[in-house]
């Protein structure tokens, strides 16, 4: 079949344009598509029951170029204890990416909201030029429901009928009554002769030292089996515990309730060398990306955290402690 002039020169535009319709529809995204700034909020789980421990995440991505502001929640999340709180910094695709985690735990049941969490965000200036505008984005708010450890649909099989009332024949007679209180009266000065001697023979026992109670606590940690990443993840976490306790044991600081940043920051005033500074900086940075990064670390790193762990310990002793075992930094104690 011919076709004529005009005929001809339709078709040809028609298949250009298809072929230009279908390469529109397969080119791929470019990072220019992106937005400048994102933020997300998430919680290891929907459903928790009491005691349970709940991870709230925020991830932030923002350009190169830009910076963020964000707004500090921890005291504005209602119903929740915060147990813990890290954050991990790092680039993604050329992109920067900020990660925060707040370990979190609820001890009532009923259901509660995770509030959104606002982050601010500016273009930088270039070569001294004026700072752009703050912008703001925020997230979605978060429903947990928290559940009693008891199963709601457990069928009560240890409630039972009230029994009916049973006539008693005759009352208890008095002189039974006489003979109990008597029993009780010989009873109760015998309790207190024994108590009294007692007492004579007890010797106080000062508290075991806080050095002592890390190093076992490491030692009992060292052996302990290492079958998964979650079992490495809870490790770091407990050998994390174990070197706060021993700086708030050892230097009375309340490091168990203070996040890294925060001990690092009075970490100077205390009385600790430069390489035991050093020490306990890296202990807990490198236990927080484990713990919060779900950084996966290598039997070597493990080894390394362990020596750097029962190292500071050994160095940091009481100079009493220190001068008995004869400088003490590589005391360890029998596993």
């Amino acid at each position: 079949m011919e076709l004529n002039a005009p005929c001809a020169v339709g078709v040809v535009v028609l298949l250009v344009g298809v072929v230009a319709c279908q390469r529109e529809r397969v080119a791929p995204a470019t990072p220019d598509d992106q937005p400048p700034v994102s933020a997300q909020a998430a919680v290891d789980r929907a459903v928790a029951s009491t005691g349970d421990r709940l991870e709230f995440s925020l991830e932030v991505q923002y350009g190169p170029g830009y910076e963020i502001e964000i707004d500090e929640i921890a005291d504005d999340i209602e119903g929740f204890r915060l147990l813990d709180l890290g954050s991990v910094s790092g680039t993604v695709r050329g992109r920067k990416q900020r990660r925060d985690t707040y370990v979190l735990r609820a001890d009532l049941i009923g259901s509660y909201i995770l509030p959104p969490v606002k982050v601010r965000f500016r273009k930088q200036s270039a070569a001294g030029g004026e700072l752009g505008g703050w912008q703001e984005i925020e997230t979605s708010r978060i429903f947990v429901e928290i559940e009693s450890v008891v199963a709601r649909d457990a069928d009560a099989t240890d409630v039972r009928d009230i029994k009916p009332i049973r006539e008693i024949d005759a009352p208890f007679p008095w002189y039974g009554w006489i003979g109990i209180g008597v029993g009780l009266v010989g009873a109760a000065i015998a309790g207190f002769l024994w108590w009294r001697g007692r007492r004579r023979q007890v010797v106080a026992t000062p508290p075991i030292p806080a050095h002592i109670v890390a190093l076992e606590a490491l030692q009992r940690l060292r052996h302990g089996e290492l079958g998964d990443a979650e079992a490495i993840r809870l490790l770091h976490f407990a050998l994390s515990e174990v070197v706060r306790a021993y700086v708030e044991g050892r230097f009375a600081l309340n490091a168990t309730d203070l996040t890294t940043e925060e001990i690092l920051d009075v970490a100077p005033s205390l009385e600790l060398s430069e390489e035991d500074l050093g020490r306990l900086g890296s202990i807990l940075t490198d236990s927080d990306q484990v713990k919060f990064a779900r950084h996966e670390p290598g039997s070597e790193d493990i080894s390394s955290i362990f020596e750097r762990s029962l190292t500071f310990v050994g160095s940091t002793l009481p100079r009493a402690v220190a001068d008995d075992n004869g400088g003490g930094a590589d005391q360890e104690p029998a596993p």
